[in-house]
């Protein structure tokens, strides 16, 4: 595989193709030096010019990166500090049949669990980098493990730290898995992405033309005023619907859950801001849908 290398730190951008075998990079990957944070990087690319830069990835890439840094409690869709051991995402991603590796980054065991997966594929567009992160963020999560899915996720050119410690009994894990015999195809996670915007534009309701304020006198105005989303999507748990993921609707935050009893397992369930006056809205994909009448109208 070919990615990109620099000896750092994370200011100098200068970055230069980096060849080699998987059994290499888990050898450079499960050696961490001791020292300070800032010190050599990868990226899961090489670039046209001699510097990093998000215009200038050469295609296909090698693969993606997840950060694992913090974690969404499943029951109040909050973030709390610290990723889920990496122990449950490699045994998630060992059951899933997915070849990976797991490295502890500087402030693990001093900020709760922080590492990096990396997880080979050949990317050929953006689209398909952005696919291939989103279905397995979401593939981890229908394990229940709740790894929060950051903005350096979905920068290309972002800059992974190799392994370093700040000690020699600072704490360093390394986890690896190679024995698929059907290596991840970008193709079933963009199949899937595609499917999950068809899905976010069918609750895109056409703009009115005219966008108005929230009107207090009307009740579900003031509802909307007094209450807001993260009562909805609490009044749901309180029903069984079970939290997932976060996404962005209308530019804003919007969350989605799993209806009780559901047959299919995923998170069927939109909750979001109107884009015209900022109305919270419920869409349900799934059958089981009895419960948001319930919490809505109740």
């Amino acid at each position: 595989m070919k990615l990109g290398i620099s000896n750092g730190p994370v200011t100098n951008t200068t970055v230069t193709p980096w060849g080699l075998s998987w059994d290499e990079l888990c050898k450079t990957l499960q050696s961490p030096e001791m020292g300070l944070k800032d010190g050599s990087y990868f990226t899961v690319c090489t670039f046209s010019g001699d510097h990093r830069s998000g215009g200038n990835i050469i295609y296909p890439l090698q693969g993606f990166v997840l950060d694992g840094d913090s974690t969404i409690a499943i029951d109040t869709g909050e973030l709390r500090e610290g990723a889920p051991p990496p122990e449950y995402v490699h045994e998630a991603l060992v059951e899933l049949d997915i070849n990976h590796l797991i490295y502890t980054s500087h402030s693990h065991g001093t900020k709760g669990s922080r590492y990096r997966v990396f997880v080979p594929v050949e990317i050929a567009t953006t689209e398909e980098h952005a696919a291939c992160v989103d279905w397995m963020i979401d593939q981890l999560h229908q394990k229940q493990v709740m790894i929060a899915n950051v903005t350096e996720n979905s920068t290309i050119s972002q800059g992974w730290y190799l392994p370093r410690i700040t000690s020699e009994s600072a704490p360093f894990g390394f986890h690896e898995y190679s024995e698929s015999e059907i290596p991840l195809c970008a193709a079933e996670p963009l199949d899937w992405h595609r499917e999950q915007q068809k899905e976010l534009q069918m609750l895109m309701p056409e703009p009115s033309g005219v966008p108005r304020e929230l009107d207090p006198s009307k009740p579900i105005d003031k509802f909307c005023m007094d209450q807001g989303i993260d009562y909805v999507v609490e009044l749901l748990q309180e029903h069984g619907y079970v939290y997932r993921h976060t996404s962005n609707i209308n530019g804003h935050k919007s969350y989605h859950l799993m209806a009780p009893n559901s047959s299919s397992g995923s998170a069927g369930v939109n909750v979001y801001l109107g884009r015209d006056n900022g109305k919270v809205l419920v869409c349900s994909h799934h059958g089981e849908h009895c419960a948001i009448k319930a919490a809505t109208h109740g």
